[in-house]
């Protein structure tokens, strides 16, 4: 289930990232809502363009990050951790990933060099697209699920 979870959504990545290079590419722009419309923009750094100077060195980074919580994943599902658990930070991984693909399939000035494909746009905030949307939501619900299980699993406070 893990591998699916994984595999399906770097799909899903990029499968919407191939429909906004077809379809917005001409510089169209689509509103969906007041505060949020398709609009396509190539990012060579992360979050707000953080690191885009750092080149495949930033790259490296976030793929020496990726590999690092794949293997925590994988060590956990080893341990038989919760299966909630594992699943989302599976669906940051997938985020993660759909990104370096991006990053490694779009390098035109050497390895890992590639931008990242953006497309949802909010006024005046943030442009990003559905691998960051794994990534964030995942990691959200992830931690949400950790400090709940912790705080259920803590001993009662001591008064002395």
């Amino acid at each position: 289930m893990v591998l699916a979870v994984l595999v399906t959504g770097i799909a899903a990545d990029q499968l919407v990232k191939r429909w906004a290079l077809q379809n917005l590419a001409d510089g169209q722009t689509y509103e969906i809502l007041p505060f949020l419309s398709l609009s396509l923009a190539f990012n060579p750094g992360a979050a707000f363009g953080i690191g885009a100077e750092a080149g495949a060195w930033f790259a490296i980074g976030i793929l020496v990050i990726l590999l690092a919580l794949s293997g925590w994943i994988v060590f956990k599902l080893g341990r038989g951790d919760t299966l909630t658990s594992i699943l989302l930070l599976t669906v940051v991984a997938a985020g993660g990933w759909g990104n370096m693909v991006d990053r490694m399939t779009r390098a035109d000035n050497g390895p890992l060099s590639g931008t990242v494909v953006d497309y949802f746009a909010t006024e005046g905030f943030a442009i990003f697209n559905l691998a960051d949307v794994f990534a964030v939501v995942g990691m959200t619900l992830w931690a949400i699920t950790y400090v709940r299980a912790n705080r259920d699993n803590a001993p009662p406070p001591s008064h002395a």
